[in-house]
């Protein structure tokens, strides 16, 4: 059926006007169409029109700057050739074929294609309008960019996309709805897809692994929405098919109120390790357990330290975008950084009063017993250094050699915090924990003076605005 288009005289040669119910049938008002017209032009949104059957019968120059197409180019055309074929369903909800009598109003997050075939993110508020004898003529929309709308804590999230273009670590932000809106270039290399491709899809286009489609777990969920991020290992399914090893880290974005403004997703390529490393890997750490075991049987007050330090420790390299190598080398020297604490006396290492200034001498010689034992294995890591280090202090008040700033090396600044946040948060037999509070505040009123800046900056941010927690406390 041919469709009946609805227009007045324009004062642009092409454009037609935008509709007013008392336009369609007074003259007299023609004037009114046109001023109506000239403040639709100069807005800052794209303000658009369609008829019942969803062609496109009005739109102000604004079209242009958000899609690319002229405004008439753009009319006559369905709103629905502009829609991706994967926010159809979602589009389609702009073309109601039931309006009632009484205007209505609705809103919409959308997708529309650019000219250049780019899928834009549009946010849409729009109404009906209606003639004289209350038959609906169409419905006009103002559209804008929802990336020009973003909260601040998305805009920033977005920012951390682009500072992590040269990094190893593959980044990806998805809506509430989970619709992925930014990735940066090494997402974009891991996985084969282009920013044109992947931008507006649901984040579960990468599926999980060859069982499942699912992209987040139950668990997975429950740990968001309870404590705003998730650390694990999976699968994630490239777009040529191949399933991709990743340590994975998901954190939930809120705004000042509590709500959910997007998921910011890292992903770590395992890849590199090959199979034999890996098989190494899998005997390396019976061995580490079992020593792991031994320190902890002889020490009950640190029972579970180890495993802690390294958790925390992990997602810290993590945020700072290190690679896999340097990750496996910190895990291994958190898993044994207190091996020297084995040639410590049982009596000593478990004393519940003060210890004499000898027996705290003892205890400060565990980095370097330790640095011994380790030394003299072969390793691909430089964890016997990290182990000597690891109770060194910016400031050079450290032991056993008084290193000070850069001379220490990254792992074990690293490690010095997560040690001493693990250490504050859990009860000792001589002690009770501190706080949280108080444990924030020893790291701030020390950055840059004890503890590496960034490593606290990193350590603060975690705990404070992605609520991290030490398992098992």
């Amino acid at each position: 059926m041919d469709k009946e288009r609805i227009s007045g005289d324009s004062a642009v040669k092409n454009v037609p006007e935008p509709h007013d119910a008392a336009l369609h049938n007074h003259d007299e008002n023609k004037s009114s169409a046109s001023y109506l017209k000239s403040i639709f032009d100069t807005m800052p949104d794209w303000v658009w029109e369609i008829d019942q059957y969803g062609f496109i019968t009005y739109s102000n120059p604004k079209v242009e700057k958000i899609l690319g197409y002229s405004a008439k180019k753009i009319n006559e055309k369905s709103f629905l050739q502009l829609v991706p074929k994967s926010d159809s369903l979602n589009a389609k909800s702009l073309l109601t074929e039931n309006w009632d009598i009484k205007p209505q109003s609705k809103y919409l997050k959308h997708y529309f294609s650019s000219k250049e075939g780019k899928k834009i993110q549009l946010e849409t508020t729009g109404s009906a309008f209606f003639d004289a004898h209350n038959n609906h003529h169409g419905t006009r929309f103002f559209s804008r960019p929802v990336e020009k709308m973003q909260p601040a804590e998305e805009r920033k999230a977005k920012m951390s996309i682009f500072a992590a273009n040269n990094t190893n670590i593959a980044l990806a932000i998805s809506n509430p709805d989970g619709i992925i809106t930014h990735i940066n270039n090494t997402a974009s290399t891991m996985f084969g897809y282009t920013d044109t491709e992947i931008i507006g899809e649901p984040i579960s286009i990468l599926g999980t692994d060859e069982s499942s489609e699912q992209f987040l777990p139950h668990d997975v969920v429950e740990a968001l929405e309870t404590y705003k991020v998730w650390h694990g290992e999976s699968k994630r399914r490239a777009k040529n098919g191949q399933y991709i090893p990743c340590l994975i880290s998901v954190r939930a974005i809120e705004d000042k109120n509590g709500f959910k403004v997007c998921n910011v997703a890292s992903y770590l390529d395992l890849r590199p390790i090959n199979q034999s490393s890996l098989q190494n890997q899998k005997s390396l750490k019976k061995i580490i357990n079992t020593i792991c075991n031994a320190i902890e049987d002889r020490n009950v007050i640190k029972s579970q330290h180890q495993e802690r330090v390294t958790d925390l420790a992990v997602a810290i390299a993590f945020e700072m975008g290190k690679s896999v190598k340097f990750i496996e080398g910190l895990t291994l020297a958190c898993q044994l950084h207190d091996i020297g604490e084995m040639y410590i006396p049982p009596e000593i290492a478990n004393r519940v009063g003060k210890l004499s200034e000898s027996e705290f001498e003892m205890i400060r010689t565990h980095p370097k017993k330790g640095y011994e034992i380790i030394k003299e294995i072969d390793l691909p890591w430089p964890v016997a250094d990290i182990i000597l280090q690891h109770h060194e202090r910016i400031d050079g008040s450290g032991y056993p050699h008084q290193l000070r700033g850069e001379e220490i090396m990254m792992e074990a600044r690293i490690i010095a915090v997560s040690d001493l946040v693990e250490t504050m948060l859990t009860d000792r037999p001589y002690r009770k924990a501190c706080t949280l509070d108080e444990c924030l505040e020893e790291l701030e009123s020390n950055k840059g003076i004890l503890y590496d800046a960034r490593v606290v900056d990193i350590t603060l941010r975690l705990i404070r605005e992605e609520n991290y927690f030490l398992k098992n406390i």
